[in-house]
């Protein structure tokens, strides 16, 4: 999940928004976008269906703290988003779609390692699941536009009951975007509090 201010997020919002059409008409899942941030800084972004999704949703919380200036710009970029994105519907369900196949996949091996009593499963786990929170995002967009993910939908519960059977929860951890637990709670994402046992050394 992206965590920075609001101009850094919007910036690299609109710089992926400058290149989203011919994105969408091109082959690649990840594209590298050159962002300038409005400090004077500059960074090379990854690109994405689910990255962006990742930036609206930041933009989205935040929306509440911006200035005037930046509702308007949010605004204004999500009405494009939304315009080309509903204009390209068909690259658009691809691309997802195929970005959640590859997380799945990798959240999938993941989990066999942990299975297989992996050694770095624990220590791994806060950055492997991201790619599970990055699902979630990716699984409730394509929900949300009505996009068949039925079978995808039933490898998550495969998955999730894999990790179950390894998962040792505790309240007092909290994997998600940092100051977010209240948007996050147990009872849905009870895969963020808590991690696998610890393998084999």
């Amino acid at each position: 999940m992206v965590a920075d201010s609001i101009a850094n997020d919007l910036a690299r919002f609109e710089a992926m928004l400058e290149v989203f059409e011919r994105y969408l008409d091109g082959t690649e899942l990840y594209r590298k976008v050159p962002v300038d941030l409005p400090d004077g800084g500059h960074e090379i972004a990854t690109m994405s269906v689910g990255v962006m999704l990742d930036l609206a949703e930041a933009l989205w919380s935040a929306s509440g703290s911006a200035s005037d200036e930046e509702s308007a710009a949010i605004s204004a970029a999500f009405a494009r988003f939304t315009h080309e994105r509903d204009e390209n519907a068909a690259a658009y369900e691809e691309k997802l779609k195929r970005e959640l196949r590859s997380n799945l996949d990798a959240w999938g091996y993941y989990i066999e390692d942990c299975q297989d009593g992996e050694a770095t499963c624990a220590d791994d786990f806060p950055s492997e699941v991201r790619k599970r929170m990055r699902i979630t995002g990716l699984l409730a967009e394509a929900e949300r536009r009505g996009f068949d993910v039925a079978a995808e939908r039933a490898r998550v519960a495969q998955l999730d009951a894999d990790l179950r059977d390894l998962f040792v929860e505790d309240a007092a951890v909290f994997h998600g975007p940092e100051g977010q637990a209240a948007r996050y709670p147990a009872t849905g994402f009870w895969w963020l509090y808590g991690c696998p046992r610890r393998g084999r050394d």
